[in-house]
């Protein structure tokens, strides 16, 4: 219980700082990126999300540490002497190498136990908050009826399906959907409020293929993926910046889609406003990827009324590639400096190992050296 604990209070420390690093970079390269697609933004705070939890989770298993260690060690060619003093230098290396990327800090057990199940409260709070957005989706897919749609809508659909290559998607109508949304990833399921019946063709094809689009780029999926990774660093403030511009970069992404696809970007983007006007008010849900998320409606609309964007998809693709690199490379650096947190109970048993074992080895040195003495 006591390691298990040390391990997420490990976890933690490291991670309020490394994820702070991490966010600058990603967000230096999302800069970088401002005028390509939106598409190629949202994949680099992907990597930045997986990285904000590997990161520190490879530093409080130590495994990044160990490897580069034993690599530095095996680096240098030395003359062998013999066996114990090989054996000896390399101990000396070890420690040498690892105490200056490590900072051991001591705290009371009782300090230790109760931080440990504060984060595992906040967890399960988290959890449980989830869970009810879950239900809620159910919910909306259970309050669909089977008497169908408006022939309108029907052959509108249609056509998005064939312009954006989707298969197997259904779109369907629901007195509890205050907005345009779309929900599952096997079984697709566009649900639309009952207002949208009577909209014409271009309302309608803006408002349709914006949804086909989440469908096509698999948004549903990625979204609970992101739910599921930022589970164990949702406490962290800059978690919620990077989940925030997941979003925002995502409806960016389906809105690039429809006006190459569907529809030109100023009929687009007036199609928005009527969508805005007639839809209720809205809370985002987790599981409920709609028309709306992200909140920038404002940015959306003058990015299609402006085509500000001066990067091609090539170079955008490049630059990304190139970002995600740099990111890889400082991970395995962030995952080699590290504090590592210890209660005062172990810290001495810790002390105690160590200083016999220091003293055995010099008195081994003095033997040999004697030797090495009385032989000359």
């Amino acid at each position: 219980m006591l390691r298990t604990s040390e391990f997420i209070l490990n976890f933690i420390l490291n991670s309020c700082w490394q994820i702070a690093v991490i966010f600058a970079m990603v967000a230096a390269g999302a800069w970088l990126l401002r005028n390509g697609p939106a598409r190629y933004r949202h994949a680099l705070w992907m990597v930045g999300l997986t990285a904000c939890l590997v990161v520190p989770l490879l530093t409080a298993t130590r495994l990044v540490p160990a490897w580069v260690s034993s690599v530095q060690i095996a680096a240098p060619s030395t003359p062998v002497v013999n066996v114990e003093a090989v054996a000896s230098s390399e101990d000396l290396n070890v420690d040498h190498i690892g105490s200056p990327r490590r900072k051991t800090v001591t705290t009371p057990t009782s300090s230790v136990l109760v931080l440990s199940l504060v984060y595992a409260l906040l967890i399960c709070g988290r959890g449980i908050r989830l869970v009810r957005f879950w239900q809620r989706k159910e919910k909306l897919r259970k309050s669909i009826t089977g008497a169908g749609i408006a022939p309108e809508i029907e052959v509108v659909a249609r056509r998005c399906s064939n312009l954006l290559n989707v298969k197997h998607v259904s779109v369907t109508s629901s007195a509890e959907a205050r907005v345009p949304c779309t929900i599952g990833t096997l079984r697709p399921l566009i649900v639309l409020p009952r207002a949208f019946s009577g909209a014409d063709e271009a309302r309608l094809l803006s408002v349709i293929g914006h949804e086909m689009a989440h469908v096509k780029r698999k948004d549903f999926l990625t979204n609970l993926l992101c739910e599921l990774l930022a589970l164990p660093v949702w406490f962290h403030p800059l978690t919620f910046l990077i989940k925030r511009q997941i979003d925002r970069t995502r409806e960016l992404a389906c809105d690039e889609l429809v006006t190459k696809h569907v529809l030109a970007p100023k009929v687009y983007a007036r199609s928005l406003l009527w969508a805005a006007h007639v839809s209720r008010q809205y809370s985002s849900q987790t599981f409920v990827l709609s028309i709306f998320d992200g909140r920038i409606l404002e940015e959306r609309i003058v990015r299609l009324m402006q085509d500000n964007r001066r990067v091609g998809a090539g170079l955008a693709r490049v630059m990304m590639f190139a970002a995600v690199a740099v990111l890889c490379a400082s991970v395995l650096s962030l995952s080699m400096f590290s504090l590592e947190l210890q209660t005062q109970a172990r810290a001495a048993v810790t002390q105690t190992v160590q200083r016999p074992e220091s003293s055995r080895g010099g008195t081994g040195t003095n033997r040999t050296n004697s030797h090495c003495f009385t032989s000359a």
